[in-house]
């Protein structure tokens, strides 16, 4: 069974960022299965479901079937990035329904892995850091130490870990830096009191909670009208601001050299009108990097604000939760139907061990 809201994906299409955490849970009831679902991402980071289904099991029929539905609801995006775990039956799904879409892959189930097979303090100190670098050169100098020290280990991650899992890797047109899968961790977390409910109960109980989180947060964006972009989104960048021990030297106007940490540190070119800095974290995050505020600070007229990406806007924020979802009445009332058949319950079967 496949659910998609019109208003949920008509909102994702006009609010959220293109992104998209695919991830599969399971039933804790009397019924063995799989809730498979499709989450977005809106300006202040909040989980948006866009679409659920539920599936006998993880197989790449079960997958290339969601996938397909996923595609009629939403359409193309151009610049949609899915982050997904690990699985064969996901990957082929992903690649013949989304060959266009940037496929990256969660940290935390790739380092999982990655443990199983080697172990020491040099993965400890490179990983992660690789993981999270910016820049190529960062990336590359991290998977340096790892190729020094165990070349298999870098053997492995590029036969069995293709996908995009570095910050220094992915493209600057979804906005969004993740690089684990925690939005599907956080849906996780907010059914898993109901994951034991007859089906059609716990569809019927999602699609209400949706309704009530729809509903708070039009109120939310209502309150925050006046505002160009978030509130919570400006309060992080000025803290970011304070006790930046950063110069730069201006190249013209809107153009500077930035240095951090004195003549010995690293220094950036940092662009404002086309809100690049040589760093990354700008153009792939959407928000001013540290090299970009203590520029922005020291030239009259403009603000911080000014150089923020419009995904993280109010009217973003407002027009994700805009749609208004339908009411529904209990199921005693509504409309009785015969049918020529009888849909009996699926065959339980045991499930297979680890």
């Amino acid at each position: 069974m496949f659910v998609a809201f019109k208003p949920l994906c008509d909102g994702f299409l006009a609010g959220c960022r293109p992104y998209l955490a695919i991830d599969s849970t399971h039933f804790t009831g009397k019924y063995r299965g799989q809730l498979a679902t499709a989450s977005a991402v809106d300006g202040h980071n909040w989980l948006y479901l866009v679409a659920y289904a539920i599936i006998n099991s993880e197989t790449t029929e079960s997958w290339d079937w969601f996938m397909e539905k996923l595609h009629q609801a939403i359409g193309c995006l151009p610049r949609l990035a899915i982050c997904l775990d690990a699985g064969k039956g996901i990957n082929s799904a992903i690649e013949e329904v989304y060959k266009y879409a940037e496929h990256r892959e969660c940290m935390h189930l790739l380092v999982v892995n990655f443990k199983k097979k080697f172990h020491g303090e040099v993965f400890d100190d490179h990983m992660w850091p690789a993981a999270y670098s910016w820049t190529p050169e960062a990336f590359e100098a991290h998977m340096a130490a790892i190729h020094e020290k165990k070349p298999k280990a870098i053997e492995y991650l590029t036969r069995y870990h293709s996908r995009l899992w570095s910050r220094s890797k992915i493209s600057t047109s979804s906005k969004v830096d993740y690089v684990t899968n925690n939005l599907d961790e956080c849906f996780n977390n907010w059914i898993i009191k109901h994951k034991g409910m007859m089906l059609f109960q716990l569809v019927d109980k999602i699609r209400r909670k949706i309704l009530v989180k729809m509903e708070k947060r039009r109120r939310i964006a209502k309150k925050l009208e006046g505002h160009r972009i978030l509130p919570s989104v400006m309060k992080e960048l000025n803290a970011k601001s304070r006790g930046l021990d950063i110069e730069y030297e201006r190249i013209d106007h809107m153009k500077a050299e930035v240095s951090e940490g004195g003549e010995d540190g690293k220094r950036h070119v940092v662009d404002l009108d086309m809100r690049i800095c040589t760093c990354r974290d700008f153009q792939v995050s959407g928000k001013p990097c540290k090299h970009a505020i203590s520029f922005i600070t020291g030239i009259r007229g403009v603000t911080i604000e000014h150089f923020v990406d419009d995904y993280y806007s109010v009217a973003k924020f407002a027009a994700a939760y805009t749609p208004v979802m339908p009411g529904l009445t209990d199921a005693s009332q509504w409309p009785k139907k015969t049918h020529e058949f009888f849909l009996h319950p699926p065959i339980l079967q045991s499930a297979p061990g680890r």
